[in-house]
């Protein structure tokens, strides 16, 4: 399965999204640091980006800005999260690039079902639900597991 790095400043909100990631069956990494970002997406293995928008270094948006700035690490997905969204915090975060956003506590189905469809060949844009997404539609082999208990993350 596809390797997920989680960059967030809070311990607990890793721990948490990992823990739901890895009952999906992703492999996770972490990363408190985004000013570290670059330089740890350069050595490889990354899939996709789940990301925290209010960090004290380097907020999700310039960090989503720089890695779409480089041509060998533009094309990993990156989902912005936030659990306190402001008014037009998600037109500011899918200007910088990203190519999802969601608002903690995250839905397992609903990241879950992002994350697939962002690392298939049939990229979204813009989708807010479960059924936007299209699940219906994903691959068998790729189709999330619907009847988990989500986490919740505040």
């Amino acid at each position: 399965m596809a390797t997920i790095l989680i960059v967030d400043d809070r311990r607990d909100a890793e721990l948490v999204l990992g823990s739901l990631l890895k009952a999906k069956g992703f492999s996770v990494r972490t990363l408190s640091d985004p000013t570290l970002l670059e330089e740890t997406l350069q050595s490889g293995g990354i899939d996709a980006i789940l990301m925290d928008l209010n960090m004290p270094e380097m907020d999700g948006c310039e960090a989503t800005q720089l890695i779409k700035a480089n041509e060998s690490l533009r094309n990993i997905p990156i989902v912005i999260c936030t659990a306190h969204p402001l008014e037009g915090d998600e037109q500011r975060a899918r200007d910088s690039g990203c190519d999802g956003f969601l608002e903690k506590p995250v839905e397992s189905e609903l990241l879950t079902a992002l994350l697939t469809s962002l690392l298939s060949t049939e990229p979204i844009s813009n989708a807010t639900s479960i059924e936007e997404i299209g699940i219906e539609e994903l691959n068998e082999s790729k189709r999330p597991d619907l009847n988990s208990t989500d986490l919740a993350l505040q």
